[in-house]
Parts: structure tokens; sequence; C-alpha cells
């Protein structure tokens, strides 16, 4: 019989070990994208893994929820999938800032064993700036033991997902010689990411105090760009519709049966122009303000200058509501955002460019008038 507190499945699981030669006390785990999630779990919830690497594991794997919410189209709770976790926990998509636990006290969970996370920043979804505050966070669990070197991150891009790049592998034969063959004096102080614009303490520096609050940004250094939407250079499968429920009392929405699902919309006709100004150089990030009642009319298409057009979708909203569109990095001078239309009754108002990381609350600030019908595009 099992001892008591061991279950027959593990206490069999151990004994098949040992006939087989496993040293159990030199186990590892390690996966990448969904299987990345699992080698976290795995390592977190069974103490005999001696070293977890866990790669490009995204939301639900080293990313935080509450982060990622801040980031644009990534990986957020919202939009994981329905089949990888408990349905209970999708009650918080709308609250994430509700929800009781995140993702770097799973990775904690791990510690005093060891503990490699890699990144990826080219794939977007997989939200690494979201992974890279969540693993500076955790990394304060390993400092506070004593043994910070047990504990590394690397993010470098440059390779397919899943696909461990040359670059990369001195950092997990690193973690593989010290923590699962003892080999001595391995050096794994590595702290490998491209994210040094990212106020990571901000997320925890209430540490102890109590009061979970963050700290507000320097006032003198932020900076606010106020669009009414009907003010841009509005292509013709645009309606710009009077409400007195819109910040200047006119929101845009496309013509009704007008769609591009799979790519931005061919020609003027189908766009939203933008030009403004900033004077700072730095991270801003981009809310709408917008309507979206439904999974079928949420989503738009948005690109930052001569870019490339991403799809923003998944943007469902309770009536009129700011959204998170995009993070984007700009320099000081002149900019055009361009907004193209993805499904019809996405209804959008207002547009808030910021290197104030928070939404804005209620109509916002103050944005230039525009004579309406001068910039509507003709047929």
């Amino acid at each position: 019989m099992p001892s008591p507190g061991v279950s027959v499945a593990s206490s069999t699981a151990s004994n098949w070990l040992r006939m087989i030669s496993i040293d159990l006390t030199h186990l590892a785990v390690t996966g990448c994208s969904f299987a990345g999630k699992i080698a976290l779990f795995a390592g977190a919830f069974d103490e005999r893994i001696a070293l977890t690497i866990a790669q490009e594991s995204g939301g639900g794997g080293a990313a935080a929820w509450r982060v990622s919410e801040t980031l644009g189209n990534v990986e957020t709770l919202g939009r994981t999938s329905h089949v990888w976790f408990i349905e209970n926990m999708f009650k918080f998509s709308n609250a994430v800032g509700r929800l009781p636990h995140d993702h770097h006290e799973l990775m904690a969970m791990i510690a005093p064993r060891a503990l490699l996370c890699l990144g990826n920043p080219d794939y977007t979804w997989l939200a690494d700036e979201s992974g890279y505050v969540s693993c500076r966070a955790a990394h304060e669990v390993w400092k506070a033991f004593g043994i910070p070197e047990r504990f590394g991150f690397s993010i470098a891009g440059g390779h397919g997902h899943c696909q461990l790049p040359d670059f990369q592998h001195p950092e997990v034969e690193a973690f593989v010689d010290a923590f699962l063959l003892g080999e001595p004096n391995v050096v794994t102080d590595i702290t490998i990411h491209p994210y040094d614009h990212v106020d990571y303490q901000r997320w925890f520096e209430w540490w102890g105090t109590g009061e979970p609050n963050f700290s507000e940004p320097n006032l003198a250094d932020v900076e606010f760009v106020w669009l009414e939407a009907e003010c841009a250079t509005v292509g013709s499968d645009w309606n710009v519709v009077d409400s007195g429920q819109a910040s200047n009392g006119k929101y845009v929405t496309v013509r009704a049966g007008t769609q591009s699902l799979s790519a931005a919309p061919a020609g003027n006709q189908g766009l939203l122009s933008m030009p403004f100004s900033i004077q700072k150089t730095g991270n801003f990030t981009i809310f709408a303000r917008m309507n979206c009642p439904t999974a079928d009319d949420d989503s738009f298409w948005v690109k930052m200058d001569n870019g490339g057009f991403e799809m923003h979708n998944g943007l469902g909203t309770s009536g009129w509501e700011w959204k998170r569109l995009t993070n984007v990095t700009l320099s000081a001078g002149d900019h055009t955002l361009t907004i193209g239309y993805r499904e019809d009754g996405a209804q959008l108002d207002k547009i808030s460019i910021s290197n104030y990381p928070y939404a804005p609350q209620g109509m916002g600030g103050e944005a230039p008038n525009c004579d309406v019908s001068s910039r509507v595009r003709p047929r």
C-alpha cells in the first residue's frame, strides 16, 4: 500500500521511473506554446521536477493576464481558448483586475526549484512584454529566497515559433548543466529582453505596503492627443452619424453589409486617415471610444504611418467604452493613424493617443472641431 497522503497513481509512477533507472532528483519538463503552458503548470504542481523550461508560452503561460489587458491585440483572458482553462475563469474576462491570481504566482510556485522562460517578441499574440513583466515579478520570489540564479528568462526574436535558435542554446545549456547535471560554476544569471522602455516595477512596487496601487507617471511627462473619428479624412464607405451619446455629437460606422474580414479594405474609400503630431518620443498607447455590442461587429484594421495593418478583433463593449487598440513606440513629430473597417456594426467615436498607459474616462479630452462635410471622400 502507498504511504498516507500518496495516491496510488503517483506511487505507481514513481516506482515505474525507478525501475527504468531515472534519477528522480534530476527530472526536467519543457514545452513550447500550449505545451509551454503545460510545462509551467507541471513544474508548479509537481515538486519532483528540478528544472522547468517554458518556451513561448503566451497567455495562460508566463504572461500575466492583467498586464496583457494593457497591450492591445495579444492573447488576453477574453481571447484565449476555452478548451485550455476551466470555464469559471472566463467569468473574469471583462474584469481581469478582479481575478484572484495571476501567472507570476504560477511561476513562483516553482521556487526554490529552477525555471527558465524563453520568449519570442516577433509573435505579438504571445504578449511577451506581459511575460517580461510577469518574469520580473516572479523573480522577486527567488531573490527573497536568496537564490536569484535559479530563475532566468531569455526573450529574443529572429526565429520561428517554437524553433529554438542557436543563440538561445547557451541559456538552455547553462540551466541544464547547473540544475540537471549539477555542474559547478555555471553562470545562470540570465535576463535577456528587448523591453528597456517598460516600467515593470510599477506593477509590484506596492508589495508589502498592503495598498495595491500603481504609481502614477509624472504628469509633466504625460502627453495626450485626442482625435474625433468624424474629423478624420473619412472614406466613402463610412457614414457619419449624429448621436447625443458621442463626443462632439457624432460617430462613424461603415455602411451596413460592408465587411473586409481577411485583410484591410483596398482603396481609400474604406479608410479613416488621422494625421497628428506629438512632442515627446516614447511608448504610446492608443485607445478608442467605441460601441461594439456583439462578436459580429467588434473589429477594425489599424496601422500607424507606413506600417502594415493589424487586425484588432474581440473589442466587444457594453455600450460606449474606451478599448485599448495597441501600443506603439513613436518619435516626436508628425504621424498618421489609419483605421479600416472589418465588420459592419462597429461604431467608432474618438481616439486617444498618449504615453499615459491607462484608459481615458467619460468623453475624454477636447479634440479639434472640423467641418465634417469637407472631409468625406466622394464615392
